[in-house]
This record gives C-alpha cells, structure tokens and sequence, in this order.
C-alpha cells in the first residue's frame, strides 16, 4: 500500500470477480466507519444482514443438467492449439502497465459498431495480436463469462465460465473484421443453450469415478504433473469485469484489475470501470512491452484515447 492505494491479492479458487468485488467494497467500507466516515446508498454494503446457504451454494450444480460423459463438450475445455506471446521471463515475476480512458469515448466506440464493449476489446486485442505476429497458429482470446446474468444466483463463490474466440492469422489484418468477428462469436458462444452445455460438461467432470475417489495428495500430484508439459490453451486473457459501484463516501477515484500471468500465459487484461473511467490493466511475466503500445494505438486509429 501506498499513500491511498490499497491493493486485494485473491486466489481465483475461492471466489469469481463479483464475490471478489463485493468483499472489497466491505473492507473498504469498513475502512472508512473506522475512520468516523459514515457510508450509506444503494451500493453500500449492509453488515446487518444475515448470512444466506444462497450465498454458498454451488451454483453451477443447481443448474446442472445431468449427461453422460460421453457427451460432454471436452473440445470447449481444451480448444484449439494457439500462438503463444513470445518474451524473455521477468525476473522479478510480472508487472503491471494501466491505460485509462473515457468510458463514454472508448465505450461509445463500441456502441458506434452496435457491439459489446468486451467484444470491441477482443477485436482490438485480435488484430494487435496479430500485427505483432507470434506464429502461424491461430489467435485464441479467452473472456470469461459471469454465468449470473443467464442463471440467476446470489452466490459468492465461483460461477463463471469462459469461452475462447478463435481467429485465424490471416483474418487478423482490418480491426473491423476482427470486431465484428468477436461479437459474432461472442453471441454464439454465450448463447444460454451453450452455456447450460458448458455448465453441464464442467460437473459432468468433477462427477468422474477416478476424481471422486482419488485422495486429494494424488489430484495434487497429477496437476503439477500435467503442468510441466501442458501450455497455454489461449493466447490471451480479457476479463472486463464491468462496473465497480460504490458509495460516494468511499472515496474511491480509480479501481484497477490486474488478471493473473504465468510462465506460458505471459500477458493478460483485466478491465473494470469506475464512474466515466476505464481502467485496462495489461499484466505480463516477460520483460517486452509489445502489445499494450500497439493496442492503444489502436484505439487512437479509431477515434479513443488510453493514458498512462
């Protein structure tokens, strides 16, 4: 922490962004009472409420429909095999460089198009990436998906799931097709029939005889195994967890999103907005800084502005 910065380091097992966001708000809440500071509104957190089984529950068994295992959609897990991001392995672990923007500039590029704003980032990003040029192999994006909006649930632990838009070298060369591609795919592949395959091929797994069975220390064993030899499914990571509310007695002036890297996933974006400012953190474990410049150039070719 320093002067006015607090920063929330949280393990993806334990909860998604949204439970995550609302423990947030709470500390910082918090925070402030403690201060004398009194906090009230919609968006703040009431600590009189009484704890829910809602709040716990695994959402993703209540809305499992059972299948057999020969029909899960393994593929959807695994994907295509991608271009990987090329660099040389920060020592120091990994950095983080924010861009900030207008959300009524850079998002209203995204209504201009009749897109999401998650779609016009994946198109940006498929584009830059394929500028750069990291290979033949296709580029993959992976967006994780806030299953709550389609399935409705309280819970705070994790219920989201991810789907990855594809796009082949060549097709990476006008940023307007590489958005409206990703909104193409984006609809397809949030589509509530297959997501509701998603969410059943997800628990059709964790129900296999050999996982139930098998002592925690073996599962442990063969993850870190797998490890060594699998790499990334994905080139890159967008995670826009939309808008973090909070009351105005908070205090709060930016929020900002750091998505977790890795030795083979080297760089990644988390988005998130407060008020009219979006915050797009690039995260990365490799020393070049290639795609951050090259994607906010990018969004100045077409009309926004990202500042440092």
């Amino acid at each position: 922490m320093e002067g006015k910065e607090i920063v929330l380091e949280m393990f993806h097992g334990i909860c998604d962004g949204t439970g995550a966001s609302v423990f947030f708000r709470g500390v910082l809440q918090k925070y402030r009472q403690l201060q004398g500071v009194e906090v009230g509104g919609d968006n703040a957190v009431d600590f009189g409420l009484e704890y829910t089984n809602e709040e716990d529950e695994d959402a993703y068994k209540r809305y499992y429909t059972p299948i057999k295992f020969k029909d899960a959609d393994l593929k959807s897990l695994t994907g295509v095999k991608p271009q990987l991001i090329k660099g040389t392995l920060d020592k120091n672990g990994y950095s983080a460089t924010t861009y900030f923007g207008s959300y009524q500039e850079v998002g209203g590029l995204a209504k201009e198009r009749g897109v999401t704003f998650t779609a016009f980032l994946s198109g940006v990003m498929a584009y830059t990436l394929g500028k750069i040029n990291y290979g033949d192999n296709p580029i993959v994006i992976m967006v994780p998906v806030n299953l709550r909006a389609m399935f409705p649930s309280k819970t705070m632990r994790n219920f989201t799931t991810f789907v990855r838009l594809t796009f082949l070298k060549d097709n990476c060369t006008d940023v307007e097709e590489c958005i409206r591609e990703a909104s193409k795919q984006l609809k397809e592949k949030t589509a509530p029939s297959e997501l509701k395959k998603m969410i059943g091929t997800t628990v059709r797994s964790e129900k296999t005889l050999i996982l139930k069975i098998a002592p925690l220390w073996f599962k442990m064993m063969i993850a870190k195994f797998l490890r060594l030899f699998l790499k990334s499914r994905q080139t890159f990571i967008i995670s826009n967890l939309g808008r973090f509310n909070t009351p105005d007695e908070l205090g709060v002036d930016k929020a900002v999103f750091n998505v977790n890297v890795s030795r083979n996933a080297k760089t990644n974006m988390g988005v998130l907005t407060v008020g009219d400012k979006v915050a797009i953190s690039f995260t990365k474990s490799i020393v070049e800084d290639e795609i951050a410049p090259v994607f906010s150039d990018t969004i100045l070719m077409l009309g926004g502005k990202l500042t440092k």
